[in-house]
């Protein structure tokens, strides 16, 4: 009979722990084809590690979200710049920006500014994509101000920002990973999070700059 209740705890962990993957993976369409207003949604997941019981049981049981978000229906929601290379979206308490290095890619400036409750109180957060340490070489050259061209590396910024533009405005989807955050009250990075968020998101009819 243990045995029984032992495997119907595992077989039950196991179901749990798929369908938040699958929860995780998906990206929900909301849009309605008749609206004509623009429409976002920004989903920031968190990684499993920073969660209860590392997410094996529902993070809700324990009073904390596994993830957060805002959309075009959020307080505050406005569209900033948009472009091939460049997203700004925004809400109360939510701060966006996606800058791409001409090939889709996460680059520089790209961060999330936003609030979370960690150690008990709630802390604003500016969080960005990993970057490469430069070389002992390429220090030196920009130490004597030289300009340096750092290869794509796969300890860096992962993720991308697809655009594409029709009568209506641009569309498209973004996936970028943040696993630096700083908190902005004292200008210093924080033990956290302990593996990279998660943010994904959709959009359309966003007005193109120049338009």
């Amino acid at each position: 009979m243990k045995k029984w209740l032992v495997f119907g705890a595992l077989a039950l962990l196991v179901v749990v722990f798929v369908i938040g993957v699958q929860k995780e993976e998906s990206v929900v369409e909301r849009f309605s084809a008749t609206s004509g207003s623009p429409s976002f949604e920004v989903r920031v997941v968190k990684p499993r590690s920073a969660l209860p019981i590392f997410g094996l049981v529902p993070s809700s049981l324990f009073g904390v979200p596994a993830e957060l978000g805002f959309d075009d229906a959020s307080p505050g929601a406005e569209v900033g710049r948009v472009g091939k290379d460049r997203l700004e979206l925004r809400a109360v308490g939510w701060d966006f920006t996606v800058v791409t290095d001409g090939e889709g890619r996460p680059a520089s400036g790209t961060n999330l500014v936003f609030s979370l409750e960690l150690g008990g109180r709630y802390q604003t957060l500016r969080c960005r994509p990993s970057e490469r340490p430069p070389t002992p070489a390429e220090h030196i050259k920009e130490r004597l101000g030289f300009q340096v061209d750092r290869p794509e590396d796969e300890d860096g910024a992962k993720g991308y920002l697809q655009t594409r533009s029709d009568a209506d405005g641009v569309r498209g989807s973004l996936r970028v990973e943040l696993s630096t955050c700083e908190n902005i009250g004292t200008g210093k990075t924080i033990n956290w999070p302990p593996a990279p968020l998660v943010v994904s998101g959709s959009f359309e009819r966003l007005p193109a700059e120049g338009r």
